[in-house]
């Protein structure tokens, strides 16, 4: 662990994940840990396109001897530009209508079975 300088942290909000959250939440305390008890220069980075909150991130992966920067950066740092579109589907027969229906389900190539 000594040689560990650097813990980097993709997609940090998967940390909500059902299926993996607990997982990741749980390699990062343990890193948490280790860098308190070998004392070590240990830093994290942790990235999201879609995290809602990161100073909360930010909060938890602080500790007593250091707090973390949060740097929430907006879309004019992306190199390549996001585009933000809405697609109908169903009955919808203007291009522009927006529907929002909860028991709308996508049909599978199955035919029958919804998901």
């Amino acid at each position: 662990m000594q040689y560990i300088l650097l813990f980097l942290i993709d997609e940090i909000h998967m940390v909500g994940d059902v299926e993996r959250g607990a997982t990741i939440e749980a390699v990062i305390s343990r890193m948490k840990c280790v860098k308190d008890i070998t004392k070590s220069t240990l830093r994290f980075i942790a990235v999201s396109a879609t995290i809602p909150n990161p100073e909360d991130f930010a909060s938890w992966l602080s500790t007593s001897e250091s707090d973390c920067v949060c740097f929430n950066l907006d879309e004019s740092y992306r190199p390549v530009p996001l585009q933000k579109i809405v697609l109908s589907y169903g009955d919808c027969t203007q291009s522009t209508a927006f529907k929002f229906d909860l028991n709308f389900k996508l049909q599978t190539s199955h035919g029958d079975r919804a998901i």
